[in-house]
């Protein structure tokens, strides 16, 4: 084809980019100085590993609840298992995220931990300069009586 350039297709990647995973990055500093107990000596409190009890506040309930004398106990990471024991004991549908918590919270009850920490959060509270309303979903504000109400009479 007469006047057509000679293009080289690329998928935009370098060889070696040097980003580094901010995923990672981002756990390594929520548990930072964070290992679980092999055995629990004091009273344990589990924290499911979900949006904002864990995700975003993790550090601040750990250090809370550390200085109170509990035994950490995280539950353990998302995956297929853990999926399909929280939709087998879903009673309504929702988002991804909220129906892991069901699955989160039955993990630690099967680790026998002697509390389960789900914190009833309506608000969050705002930063510096940014004044929006921080509010979280409803489904996320009703965690601990969703949960409650769908594991009943399977634990106590």
């Amino acid at each position: 084809m007469a006047g057509a350039k000679n293009t080289k297709l690329t998928t935009g990647k370098k060889a070696d980019n040097n980003i580094p995973n901010l995923f990672e990055k981002r756990l390594e500093m929520l548990t930072q100085g964070y290992t679980e107990k092999e055995e629990w000596r004091t009273t344990s409190i589990g924290i499911p590993r979900a949006l904002m009890v864990y995700y975003q506040q993790f550090p601040f309930w750990r250090t809370f609840f550390e200085e109170l004398g509990f035994t950490i106990v995280v539950s353990r990471e998302s995956d297929k298992t853990l999926v399909t024991e929280s939709i087998e004991t879903m009673t309504t549908e929702t988002c991804l995220p909220v129906e892991l918590m069901h699955g989160h919270v039955i993990d630690l009850v099967n680790r026998g931990v002697d509390y389960i920490f789900i914190p009833f959060i309506v608000n969050a509270k705002e930063r510096e300069g940014n004044k929006t309303f921080n509010c979280n979903c409803p489904w996320v504000q009703t965690y601990p009586f969703m949960v409650k109400a769908a594991l009943k009479g399977k634990i106590e």
